[in-house]
């Protein structure tokens, strides 16, 4: 796996408050002009894309062995199941897995279940693998994944490309060349590019870039000694303290997270190093 030797060390960088070269167009995009109205919706954006880590993160856990699976989204232990609303799963599963190396194979055809947290239903479609040395490193490869939940807070999310997972000592690192989240009645769409998100005990680190649909795209970082820390609100886990940094065109915005529920946006509208606006806003 290329992550292995080259993961941590991205994380320890960005915490000297680089990034990792995102491509060029994370210039394309003010950060704000003469209201917060783009920073607030790139918060949104933020929010909508760091909802999808748990799901995520668990159905990684769920290609990581046969022995892990009965606990991630209601998959069974058994090579095929079906889903509790519709649908079919299969799992080829390297049955050394959970000693050792593995190659496992995800198939799902519009699998649903109706045993999350929240209120609805999930359904999931499209193949995903995972391979590596052991469960605590290794990289999952996405072959048109969706899943799409059905509630009242409904979102669809598709992945491509890849993820990769890397465990050290005092971190865990989960890195995704891409997200697309869709979020209806909002008829928002949100891409997240490089897509970072590095654990340790302080809290969390992210870095990358944000495709807001209507105002571009800007590079997201963490701001160095500020990681953001979360708790847990129905499904998810919201961000309580913390600070972001978005920098875009000519601009800078700042999110300060002061608790569940509240935040505060600065605005440095011409990126010279003095905020020109302010202001602290529920979610």
């Amino acid at each position: 796996m290329r992550l292995l030797g080259v993961l941590p060390l991205a994380a320890i960088v960005f915490l000297q408050g680089c990034d990792l070269g995102i491509e060029d167009k994370k210039t394309s995009a003010p950060v704000a002009q003469v209201t917060s109205t783009e920073l607030k919706a790139l918060f949104e954006s933020f929010i909508l894309i760091q909802d999808q880590e748990m799901m995520l993160t668990n159905l990684a856990t769920q290609l990581q062995g046969v022995d892990t699976v009965s606990s991630v989204a209601g998959l069974l232990t058994n090579t095929s199941s079906t889903g509790v609303c519709g649908g079919t799963s299969a799992l080829s599963a390297d049955l050394t897995a959970v000693s050792g190396d593995f190659d496992n194979t995800l198939t799902l055809n519009s699998y649903c279940t109706d045993s999350l947290d929240w209120t609805g239903k999930l359904t999931q479609s499209g193949v995903v693998t995972a391979t590596g040395s052991d469960a605590d490193n290794y990289e999952m490869v996405y072959g048109n994944y969706i899943y799409k939940v059905e509630s009242d807070d409904a979102f669809t999310v598709t992945l491509v490309g890849t993820m990769e997972k890397a465990v050290t000592a005092t971190a865990t690192t989960h890195y995704f060349n891409r997200i697309s989240a869709y979020k209806y009645p909002d008829n928002l769409t949100v891409e997240a590019l490089k897509w970072l998100v590095a654990t340790y005990d302080a809290g969390k680190i992210y870095t990358g870039s944000l495709v807001h649909p209507t105002y571009g795209t800007v590079a997201v970082t963490t701001v160095p000694s500020f990681p953001v820390t979360t708790t847990q609100d129905g499904p998810y886990q919201k961000p309580i303290s913390g600070k972001l940094k978005l920098t875009g065109l000519d601009s800078i915005g700042y999110i300060t997270f002061n608790g569940l529920g509240s935040y505060t946006l600065d605005v440095d509208a011409d990126a010279d190093g003095i905020v020109d606006l302010t202001e602290t806003l529920s979610w």
